[in-house]
Parts: C-alpha cells; structure tokens; sequence
C-alpha cells in the first residue's frame, strides 16, 4: 500500500532562460534557426 502522495514545496521553478544566456552566445541565433524550422513545418505538423 502507498502512502498519501503530498508534496510539501514546488519542485520546480520558471526562471527566463533568454535572460542568462549572453547576447553573443549561440544559443540566440540557433533559437532563431529552430523557431523558423518549426514554423515552415508547422503546416506538417496540424495534418498530423
């Protein structure tokens, strides 16, 4: 038999990612690429 399922604290919390990344890093230009890739594929994606 399991016990009661209660949590006492979140275990999880929503920081901003965008913010700790620094502008000349990367990450920025590939959210780019990723987010274009997605939307040209969001049409594929509703047929599914």
């Amino acid at each position: 038999m399991r016990s009661s399922d209660t949590v006492a604290g979140s275990l999880s919390s929503y920081m901003d990612l965008e913010k700790w990344v620094r502008p000349d890093h990367p990450l920025p230009v590939m959210l780019g690429l990723v987010k274009g890739a997605l939307e040209d594929l969001s049409a594929a994606f509703d047929a599914l």
